[in-house]
């Protein structure tokens, strides 16, 4: 009987409990980069599990080595798109450029390549005249940030400054990942920044933009986000940027209930109910998945850090259609 128990407990946690620095380990990690922070926050448990841990799991590839030739998968479509915005915004004519994207054999054969690059060169084309205010700003020199912080050393160097602040131009739809980036930079320079910088920064994505207001308590919302770091680097934390943005969005923004805005977090973690409806569950990401596929993390912890990362984003930005 007591086998038949022990078949029935539940597997343990993959961290059952919290894996403390060593003071080796702490000294390490008081000199953090920028772009560092940037990525811990758009896959926490993938930032643990490769730089804390050691190691890496293999991520499903959207490519395929025996595809059709007549078919543009979605990793190759953003490469491509990206190449044609790159052409674009330095000035050469798209026309010229294809065969160059030809020969990288990243568009169909024939025809049915040549219709995909005309669309996606138009669409290349409508995006850069839309952003032609933003482009023809006046660039302005990189600011180098230099922080100590929260028992960290953070530094960075931030390139995408034009006379009127931090300009981040990403070719693609708005994701938070690219969000939450944006913010830490700005914070960054809200706190780090020569005294004469302007302080708006923006996010430019396919679909929306985002501005971002000055931010007088800045240091203390760089805190609070090198204080999830660290944690962060003794377990998997519990946030994931899209069901976190959910459940913050439809908490604040929408003024939704508890029960609510936590239903709409868990259809991004999860998926849709539906087979029907196609779309990613978040928690198939394999790190998620190695951390998390015992326990629904999506509890109190979840609650109170999506809170304290959008609460504050949420509060000094604006979205705008370009």
């Amino acid at each position: 009987m007591l086998a038949g128990m022990a078949e029935k407990a539940e597997p343990p946690a993959f961290v059952p409990a919290r894996i403390p620095l060593s003071p080796e380990e702490t000294a390490q990690w008081q000199k953090l980069d920028l772009d560092a922070l940037g990525r811990f926050f758009s896959n926490p448990a993938r930032f643990f599990i490769q730089r804390r841990l050691g190691f890496l799991l293999e991520e499903k590839s959207p490519l395929s080595e025996d595809r059709e030739n007549f078919v543009l998968v979605a990793l190759e479509k953003y490469l491509v798109e990206q190449n044609l915005f790159k052409a674009r915004l330095s000035g050469s004519a798209l026309e010229d450029f294809m065969p160059v994207q030809k020969a990288l054999g990243q568009l169909p054969h024939g025809h049915v390549g040549d219709f995909h690059y005309n669309e996606m060169g138009i669409e290349a084309e409508n995006f850069v005249s839309k952003i032609k205010y933003f482009t023809s700003l006046t660039p302005g020199k990189p600011i180098e940030i230099d922080l100590k912080i929260a028992g960290f050393d953070l530094k960075g160097r931030v390139s995408e400054i034009a006379e009127s602040g931090f300009v981040n131009i990403r070719y693609a739809r708005k994701r938070v990942a690219d969000i939450l980036t944006s913010w830490i930079h700005h914070l960054a320079l809200c706190h780090g920044a020569p005294p004469q910088y302007p302080q708006p920064s923006v996010l430019i994505c396919k679909d929306s933009a985002i501005q971002f207001g000055a931010v007088p308590e800045s240091k203390d919302l760089l805190e609070d986000l090198l204080n999830l770091f660290r944690r962060g680097l003794e377990g998997p934390l519990h946030f994931f940027p899209e069901a976190s943005w959910q459940y913050a969005e439809y908490k604040l923004n929408k003024a939704g209930s508890e029960q609510s805005a936590l239903a709409k977090a868990g259809l991004k973690w999860r998926g849709p109910d539906s087979p029907q409806k196609y779309a990613r569950a978040e928690s198939d990401n394999p790190y998620y998945d190695l951390c998390f596929r015992r326990m629904d993390p999506l509890d109190d912890e979840f609650k109170k850090i999506a809170l304290k990362v959008f609460t504050p984003l949420f509060a000094y930005s604006k979205e705008f259609i370009l």
